[in-house]
C-alpha cells in the first residue's frame, strides 16, 4: 500500500518538532507511529520538484532526463518505457491498483485518464494496472470541458461534486462544485464558502480515500498479492480545509516561512493568511503576527 501525497514538506512527517523558523505543533499520531514502527528514509530525494516528472521517474525507475517528461506534461511519456506497475502485475503476479491524481500518461488503453475520452494523436499504452480510478488534481476539476468535447466531463471527482448539494450557514443550498470553487478561489456564489458549505463529505483527499476502499472491496478474492498506489491531491495548493480542520488548529502558533519576502501570500510581515471565511474568529481572514511566534 503506497500512499503518495502531493507537495509534502519532508519535515511535516510527525517526526520533526522544530523547523528553521520555530516549533512545529503538528498532531499526526498515525504518521508518527508508522515511522516509529517502520523504516524512515532520511536520505531520500525526489528526482524532480515537479509533479508529473517525479511520478514518471517513480513509475519507470528512470532518472529525470530519461523519461521524456521534463515538465508537467505527463503525455510526453515515452510509450516504449515499461513501468513498475506492469512488472509487478505481469512478472510478479500482483493485482495492481491506483486511484487519485496519478499525473501519469493519459491514454492507458484499459484505464484512460478520462474514462470516456482519449487524447487525440497519442498512442494507447498499458501502464500496468489491473484496476484504477484515476482523477484530476485540485485545479483542473474546477474547469469545464472544452465546448467541443462534453465527454471530458467524465472525471470522477468533478462528477461527484456535480452530484452533491451542500448547505450554507444561511440555509441556502448550492452545488458542491460551486462551494468547492468558492473555497478554492474566493469566486462563485456570494458567501459560497463558509463553515458549513465545505464538509468532510466532499473533501478531495477523503474522496480519494473512499475510492481506494472501493478498489480493495472489488479486487478479486484470490490469493494474489496486491499493490495499490493512493495518490492524494493534497496538500498541493490551493489550500482548502473544512471548518473542523480549521477549528482544530486555531490555537496553535505556526512557524513563519523561511523567507516571507518570497511567499506570495505573506507580504509585508504577514506570516500567514487563511483564505477560507469560516467565521470562526469573526473576521474575514485570520492573520498571524510573526512577532508573536517567537
Amino acid at each position: 500500500l503506497f500512499l503518495l501525497l502531493d507537495q509534502w514538506r519532508y519535515d511535516w512527517d510527525g517526526h520533526h518538532t522544530e523547523t528553521q523558523t520555530g516549533p512545529l505543533p503538528l498532531q499526526t499520531p498515525f504518521l508518527w507511529e508508522m515511522g516509529r514502527s517502520g523504516t524512515r528514509f532520511t536520505q531520500a530525494y525526489t528526482p524532480s520538484p515537479f509533479c508529473a516528472p517525479a511520478r514518471a521517474c517513480l513509475a519507470s525507475g528512470m532518472e529525470y532526463e530519461q523519461t521524456g517528461v521534463l515538465i508537467n506534461r505527463p503525455n510526453n511519456w515515452n510509450p516504449d518505457h515499461t513501468t513498475i506497475y506492469k512488472l509487478l502485475r505481469d512478472v510478479g503476479g500482483y493485482h495492481t491498483m491506483t486511484c487519485g491524481k496519478d499525473d501519469l500518461y493519459y491514454n492507458d488503453f484499459r484505464f484512460p485518464h478520462y474514462q470516456n475520452y482519449k487524447m487525440r494523436n497519442l498512442p494507447d499504452i498499458d501502464l500496468g494496472f489491473s484496476d484504477a480510478i484515476r482523477q484530476d488534481g485540485k485545479v483542473r476539476v474546477m474547469k469545464d470541458p472544452p465546448a467541443h468535447n462534453k465527454k471530458q466531463l467524465n472525471e470522477p471527482y468533478r462528477d461527484f461534486l456535480n452530484s452533491q448539494v451542500v448547505q450554507m450557514m444561511n440555509g441556502t443550498q448550492i452545488s458542491a462544485r460551486d462551494a468547492y470553487i468558492a473555497c478554492m478561489t474566493g469566486e462563485g456564489p456570494e458567501g459560497g464558502c463558509d463553515a458549513t458549505s465545505f464538509p468532510e463529505s466532499i473533501y478531495p483527499d477523503d474522496f480519494v480515500r473512499d475510492r481506494a476502499i472501493d478498489l480493495l472491496k472489488r479486487k478479486p478474492s484470490d490469493s494474489k498479492p496486491f499493490f495499490m498506489q493512493v495518490n492524494f491531491p493534497g496538500p498541493h495548493h490551493p489550500v482548502v480545509v473544512t471548518s473542523s480542520m480549521a477549528r482544530s488548529v486555531m490555537d496553535r502558533l505556526w512557524p513563519p516561512p523561511v523567507n516571507p519576502q518570497q511567499v506570495e501570500f505573506a507580504p509585508s510581515g504577514e506570516a500567514m493568511t487563511c483564505q477560507q471565511q469560516w467565521k470562526l474568529s469573526g473576521k474575514k481572514h485570520v492573520r498571524v503576527d510573526p512577532a508573536k511566534m517567537k
